[in-house]
């Protein structure tokens, strides 16, 4: 390969690679209709096991995630010694949530599980 060659083969891939990446931005923005299934929701402003509650209900409920009998993990962010209001760590009051809405689904046994730093 000469070096035109080179130069040539390179901007095409280049420009390649730009085209293929605004694809999948495209679809990002893209507002879920009523009826779509959605795998990513957003909640923000309110208490944590009111916005886990909304955000669970827009997934389909618990029962998406957890079947009676199965034995869940959690695994939070939890590696600082930093209370909620710092924001530091997952809030304690959504796990608890969490984990009564995973035995309210059937969960046999949940384990909350991190490695501080």
């Amino acid at each position: 390969m000469d070096r035109r060659e080179f130069i040539k083969s390179t901007a095409l891939a280049g420009a390649a690679l730009a085209v293929l990446s605004k694809l999948p931005a495209a679809e990002a923005g893209k507002e879920a209709k009523e009826g779509d299934k959605v795998d990513l929701v957003a909640v923000a402003g309110g208490e944590p096991a009111a916005m886990l509650h909304a955000a669970l209900a827009e997934l389909g409920g618990i029962e998406a995630f957890v079947k009676p009998g199965q034995t869940v993990v959690i695994k939070p962010n939890i590696g600082w010694n930093q209370p909620p209001e710092m924001a530091a760590n997952t809030n304690p009051d959504l796990i608890a949530a969490l984990v009564a809405e995973c035995k309210k689904a059937g969960a046999s046994k949940v384990t909350i599980f991190d490695y501080t730093c």
